[in-house]
């Protein structure tokens, strides 16, 4: 009888990576190949080389205005959007029978609202904590709290 694989995702806006367990006592095992990175991006990195101009609203001055921080929010949501377009893609694969997502609370909240339901079915935990900068090592005093690891 096969074990039930599970893998966590530990993720924020930037970075996920991805983790088996594939039974109790087996620990977890970075899967190699699946990492995902993005730069870390700031809003004048995003917008126009130049900032716009706009007249001030009690005169005929100007001024610059500063990029939106939207379109770095834009950003993190289509990042997530990547992670639960793998998480599909892997699940068809069969590649897991179950998921827990560990991700600062807004990338969880945007990973979730990404994901398709068939794959958010399989999610078994979520903890809205941002743990990528832990080790993987140190990951299983962690999850180990609600994964026989």
């Amino acid at each position: 009888m096969k074990g039930t694989r599970t893998w966590v995702v530990v993720a924020n806006s930037t970075h996920a990576r991805f983790l088996l367990n594939d039974g109790p006592g087996h620990g977890l095992v970075e899967i190699r190949d699946l990492d995902l990175k993005q730069d870390h991006l700031d809003a004048h990195d995003l917008a126009a080389d130049r900032s716009g101009r706009t007249f001030d609203s009690n005169g005929p001055s100007k001024h610059a205005m500063e990029p939106s921080r939207d379109l770095v929010r834009l950003e993190e949501k289509k990042f997530a959007g990547k992670v639960a377009v793998l998480l599909e893609n892997k699940l068809k694969e069969d590649c897991f029978d179950r998921l827990i997502l560990v991700a600062a609370p807004t990338t969880l909240g945007d990973i979730r609202e990404a994901l398709p339901n068939h794959v958010a079915k399989r999610v078994a935990k979520d903890v809205p904590k941002n743990l990528n900068h832990i080790p993987n090592a140190k990951l299983t005093g962690y999850i180990g709290k609600f994964l026989a690891v």
